[in-house]
């Protein structure tokens, strides 16, 4: 599990993740924010590329004003690897 706090400052609204994951075949990435699943990502990449990136959109009602919570979580028994997060706002 890693977890990271983040603040989109002011007013929050809509942002985006980027993720750059490497793992075994099979294994699978929970990611959620504040708490709030956002989507469950499947790793099976050997190599992470430049273009390799995952994408997934930060919905406004799940931002809270102030500090926020990503975690990206493997699945049981899985090893994944993170080379990359980008929060973008």
């Amino acid at each position: 599990v890693v977890e990271f706090e983040f603040n989109p400052g002011g007013f929050p609204r809509e942002g985006a993740i980027f993720l750059w994951l490497q793992g075994e075949p099979g294994g699978k990435a929970r990611v959620s924010v504040n708490g709030s699943r956002l989507t469950t990502i499947s790793v099976s990449r050997d190599l992470i590329a430049p273009g390799g990136e995952e994408k997934i959109i930060i919905p406004r009602n799940v931002l809270v004003r102030g500090i926020n919570r990503l975690r990206i979580e493997a699945e049981p028994g899985r090893n994944i690897r993170l080379q990359k997060v980008v929060i973008a706002f």
